[in-house]
């Protein structure tokens, strides 16, 4: 998607002659007020909302004020690109730049996606300094020459780039509700269940294929097949063993359950399961959503042996097709909503490009 901006009226300027590094401090940040503190690791990559902070008045050490309005940028490890716009006071970690505009040339609402452009990331990626946590400086960002549109111009811009954030912030938080609704709606639906006697996991409703111990050492090929262990999709591979709908267990780590379709190519380390008299989809379900590691063995590492998974029993749904039926429906609509998530972040890039790249 491409966008046509005529840039002859926009301004070459130094990120310095517009935006002040702010560094007002404070000591006693509970005596002067402020509840929050926030510590680079609270800032999500991506996110221009702050979601996560803690209470000064459990103890902190940061003495940087963040202001509302204010532009948030994690200076540590800047390939993390954590950006954010402060909507609240707070303290911040020492590690977090805090950016304001200067003089009226420039709009605080356009200077978090100037930050967040591709532009300002390479200039604090080429000025990072330090082998272990590595660090850019204000000094070297106060550097960054960059095109600014005039006043009018960046507040049609930023408009178009916080109506995005909203939608895609509201579909975040749509999406995350209608997990929390398909969570308990399977969990309400093995609770009234329970009451049946239970099955045998793979002896009574399941077929369970072992992958043989050498496919574990087979070595990658290119490929358009997907290679799946424990913990997902690992790889690609030119042939496959499976073209079917089945779910996967991983045998250690983090026990990890999940579904594929299609071609695939599955290693030793995860079990291979098929519904038999009920669905892949509940299986996936009630597996989930159980506590594997009860079930594993603990010696040097956790392992989830064949016999202790042929030993798992689990409720069944009276009118299993029609519960399942039910949570596919709102699995479609979270699916739904992660797509239109994607979109728009992809439209967010392309804006991203056109507006803040160079003529």
């Amino acid at each position: 998607m491409t966008f046509f901006v005529d840039k002859k009226t926009w301004t070459r300027v130094l990120f310095d002659d517009v935006v002040i590094n702010v560094n007002e401090t404070t000591n006693d940040p509970v005596s002067n007020g402020i509840d929050y503190f926030v510590g680079l690791d609270h800032l999500q990559s991506g996110d221009l909302k702050v979601k996560r902070f803690g209470n000064t008045a459990d103890g902190v050490t940061f003495t940087k004020i963040v202001s509302p309005g204010q532009t948030l940028f994690g200076k540590r490890r800047a390939y993390q690109r954590k950006v954010a716009f402060a909507d609240f006071k707070a303290v911040c970690s020492g590690d977090i730049l805090t950016f304001a505009p200067k003089g009226k040339t420039l709009l605080g609402d356009y200077l978090p996606f100037l930050v967040m452009s591709e532009g300002f990331f390479k200039k604090a990626l080429s000025t990072s300094a330090g082998s272990l946590s590595p660090r850019t400086r204000w000094s070297d960002l106060a550097k960054f020459e960059f095109l600014l549109p005039p006043i009018d111009q960046q507040a049609e811009i930023a408009k178009l780039f916080w109506s995005l954030e909203k939608s895609i912030e509201s579909k975040n938080n749509l999406a995350a509700k209608l997990a929390i609704t398909l969570d308990r709606s399977i969990k309400t639906e093995i609770e009234k269940c329970i009451s049946f006697k239970p099955l045998s996991l793979v002896a009574d409703v399941l077929d369970s294929q072992r992958i043989p111990v050498n496919s574990a050492e087979r070595n990658l090929r290119a490929g358009a097949v997907p290679y799946y262990g424990a913990g997902g999709q690992v790889g690609w591979i030119d042939e496959a063993i499976f073209d079917e709908d089945l779910v996967l267990v991983g045998e250690d780590a983090t026990l990890d359950v999940y579904r594929i379709s299609g071609p695939s190519w599955v290693n030793n380390h995860a079990h291979v399961l098929r519904g038999k008299t009920i669905s892949n989809n509940w299986l996936f379900y009630v597996l989930s959503r159980m506590d594997l590691k009860s079930k594993a063995t603990n010696g040097t590492r956790l392992k989830l042996t064949q016999a202790a998974l042929n030993g798992i029993e689990i409720p069944i749904p009276a009118e299993e097709e029609v519960v399942v039926a039910r949570m596919r429906e709102i699995e479609q609509s979270i699916n739904l909503n992660m797509t239109e998530i994607e979109e728009e972040k992809k439209l967010r890039l392309a804006l991203n490009a056109e507006f803040f790249g160079e003529i």
